[in-house]
């Protein structure tokens, strides 16, 4: 909250109610409300990073919490017997559909490019080729499938344009750091030992 506007409201409240809770609770109410409009125009531009919802549910979510904060300024203003500050007359950020994704279509470049990068690293194919001698044990124990996984799932949601999963991959680097060390880490599995069944084995 700017300091011009917190001067304005305490000249609207009486003396003997400045230090009071309710003129606290109204200073943090404007304060929330004023923080909570930038919230929803930096989100609105840039987009956030939640991992499983899209802009569109997070800024109706923050569009609630500026209505809630209204009816907090009204309720201590009621209370402080004071006028309401200019933050309650500010015409609420307009509703959005909940699949709303901001800079969409740098998400989608930037999946694409990452795709690029895994395909042609030489420890991802290196992991496809070592994958294909591992039992399902040792898969298990190093984690393979899972790192496998991270460049499927992008496939997938290319093909299905899920933004928000392709929004997970803005920072490549961490998936590739992790082909790699699940690479390390299934060159250091030691042979699983192999039995050759004898006649007995077999009437055992």
């Amino acid at each position: 909250m700017n300091e011009n506007t917190n001067q304005k409201t305490s000249k609207k409240i009486s003396a003997k109610k400045r230090d009071g809770p309710e003129s606290n609770l109204l200073l943090e109410a404007i304060k929330s409300c004023e923080e909570r409009y930038q919230h929803w125009q930096n989100l609105y531009e840039e987009g956030g990073s939640d991992p499983s919802y899209a802009d569109g549910v997070s800024l109706s979510l923050v569009r609630n919490h500026i209505i809630w904060r209204k009816k907090q300024i009204e309720t201590a203003c009621q209370a402080l017997g004071c006028g309401l500050p200019d933050i309650h007359s500010r015409e609420l950020p307009p509703e959005v559909a909940p699949g709303y994704m901001a800079k969409a279509e740098e998400i989608r470049e930037n999946a694409k490019a990452a795709l690029a990068v895994f395909e042609k690293d030489k420890e991802y194919r290196a992991l496809l080729k070592e994958g294909k001698g591992l039992s399902e044990k040792q898969k298990e124990q190093v984690n393979y499938s899972a790192v496998i996984g991270y460049v499927s799932k992008l496939k997938t949601a290319l093909r299905k344009d899920d933004l928000v999963t392709l929004r997970r991959y803005r920072r490549a680097d961490i998936y590739a750091d992790s082909i790699r060390e699940c690479l390390k880490r299934v060159k250091e599995l030691n042979p699983e030992p192999y039995y050759q069944l004898t006649l007995f084995d077999m009437t055992a």
